[in-house]
């Protein structure tokens, strides 16, 4: 295994057609857990992404069974980078028990599997302290998968999945503030930032393919109603959004008018229905005893009419 009391940087291209010393394969029985903090300071960088689609590649090559994941549930965009839908994912089955055979899949092309961020949350403290990760994450090791997280390093709470990892490896800046809050961690940067070299924002420069939008999270991430099983969430008191009640959705992001509605709009119905039969008998009416003529209603009530139904249809 890897050195974990080291600080010097591995210098990592997933351009390049073999991994770098210090890679070691894991274990072919068993399963592990690797964990993959990115460093907040690189944005979602098209490097820091290629370096997990790059490691699940050249294991699963290897005869390991490699499973993605995308932990990183603000900012997802490991679902762009592998051609697939952002559907139900990490964030269903652990908010939510969703099973690991349900969020798991293989993208076309790939040898190894994935899970996407999948549903937005409002919140992500409890999501980060539930208890199902461990039961999880020892699903994957018991089936003798190798799990890649891709998480985030500014999470506050993420450290309790990284003390659970077998492995884990910094990807970003050997200089980074954050690096601080992982002492001894192994760190995975770039060709340019392990020599030494000033960080250059060339070849590390955010993909406007993965920009996540304003407001709400990636994606849209297509699944944003309630779950079913949300009822069944672990660890939560009863309340206004406890084990009875599904939890809030997010809010809509500003400038949005998708599903709008006017404000008030049934309410004014009726009314205006009202004025619109009044202003027709009042013109009837009008027309009927001569202050006015409307075109097209032949019939008058003459002065010694003693019945207006009869002059209606012509009788009398």
């Amino acid at each position: 295994m890897i050195d974990s009391g080291t600080r010097n940087p591995i210098p990592f291209d997933p351009a390049a057609a073999e991994l770098p010393e210090g890679m070691l394969l894991p274990p072919r029985r068993g399963g592990e857990v690797v964990a993959l903090i990115v460093d907040p300071g690189m944005g979602m960088a098209g490097w820091s992404l290629r370096v997990g689609r790059s490691l699940a590649r050249a294991w699963a090559r290897q005869e390991r069974r490699v499973v993605l994941v995308d932990a990183h549930v603000e900012e997802p965009a490991l679902h762009q980078l592998l051609g697939v839908s952002n559907s139900e994912g990490i964030t269903d089955a652990i908010e939510y028990g969703v099973s690991r055979g349900r969020v798991t899949h293989r993208p076309d092309g790939e040898p190894f599997e994935f899970v996407s961020a999948g549903t937005v949350l409002p919140h992500h403290l409890e999501f980060w302290r539930s208890r199902r990760w461990g039961s999880l994450l020892q699903g994957y090791r018991e089936d003798d998968r190798v799990v890649l997280l891709y998480l985030p390093g500014g999470a506050p709470d993420v450290g309790a999945i990284v003390r659970s990892a077998d492995r884990s490896f910094w990807v970003g800046r050997p200089d980074a503030p954050d690096l601080s809050r992982y002492p001894g961690i192994q760190v995975l940067a770039s060709p340019s930032q392990a020599d030494g070299a000033p960080v250059r924002r060339t070849s590390d420069e955010v993909d406007e393919r993965f920009r996540s939008p304003q407001g709400l999270t990636g994606a849209a991430q297509s699944s944003l109603a309630p779950k079913p099983e949300a009822g069944r969430t672990l660890g939560k008191p009863a309340g206004p959004h406890g084990s009875g009640d599904p939890p809030p959705r997010a809010p809509r992001s500003e400038g949005s008018t998708t599903g709008a509605r006017p404000v008030g709009g049934r309410r004014s119905m009726p009314w205006l229905l009202l004025l619109g039969v009044l202003l027709l008998a009042g013109g009837v009416i009008g027309h009927w005893f001569g202050v006015f003529t409307i075109p097209g209603l032949p019939v008058r009530l003459d002065p010694g009419a003693t019945s207006l139904i009869p002059h209606i249809f012509g009788a009398g």
